[in-house]
């Protein structure tokens, strides 16, 4: 599960507020002020494994600190960068015009995930249930790369933009993996948490891999323990 949310905004009282109202809903912020350092943070976490529930992002602000205009599209462009390293993440702008085209420019984002927008003033309950309608509650970061969607049977992989599905047999053995990291399993193991076939074992394993771009063998994700089963050991975040 992602409780991480990214919130963007130039007006420090403002994104404080926004801060403490997610924090209140039980997620973990990270708080910029412009559009560059907003693509910083997103890039540096999506270098360290870091998967966004949610990205909050001021339509209007400074590209950078030292610039000193507004820029009108600073979200948008912000969020567009954010697509193409995470077609999933869902952005929710917030605003205070009634630009039209900038709306439809922002609503015609490319990627898979939710894009909606908040007018400035909200109240605090407003926000929060946004932020909970948008927010992405069911992923598994699975490996350096992949990133499962429980309720989709979704793949995002790093860099990709259309994700991969995994058929409700593969899925399960994920979240199989998933509950036992670091942790040796024998195949009587894994198939008794598993609950399918036995004989399609190793064949399901092999597809995972692949879905989830488990492809190096001299550092495998999901490692082969010769003459015992498996081990799903992922890199620490």
């Amino acid at each position: 599960m992602s409780n991480k949310v990214l919130v963007a905004d130039d007006d420090i009282n403002l994104s404080i507020f926004w801060e403490d109202w997610l924090a209140k809903a039980g997620y973990i912020v990270t708080r910029v002020t412009t559009r560059d350092d907003a693509l910083a943070a997103f890039t540096q976490g999506a270098r360290d494994g870091v998967v966004y529930a949610l990205v909050v992002l001021d339509m209007r602000m400074p590209n950078s600190r030292q610039a000193r205009s507004i820029n009108t599209k600073a979200g948008l462009e912000a969020a567009l960068d954010m697509r193409s390293l995470d077609p999933g993440v869902p952005v929710l702008f917030l605003t205070a015009s009634n630009d039209e085209d900038i709306e439809a420019s922002a609503l015609e984002l490319p990627g898979a995930g939710k894009t909606s927008f908040t007018r400035k003033p909200c109240g605090m309950k407003a926000f929060q249930l946004r932020a909970r309608q948008m927010g992405r509650h069911y992923l598994i970061p699975f490996g350096p790369r992949a990133v499962i969607n429980k309720n989709t049977h979704e793949v995002t992989i790093t860099g990709e933009k259309a994700p991969r599905h995994l058929s409700p047999q593969v899925l399960d053995l994920a979240l199989v993996f998933d509950r036992n990291k670091g942790v040796a399993m024998n195949r009587l193991q894994l198939v008794n948490q598993w609950g399918w076939d036995e004989g399609s074992l190793e064949q399901c394993i092999n597809v995972l891999r692949q879905a989830v771009g488990d492809t190096d063998r001299k550092r495998p994700v999901i490692a082969t323990i010769r003459g015992t089963g498996y081990l799903y050991n992922p890199p620490a975040a």
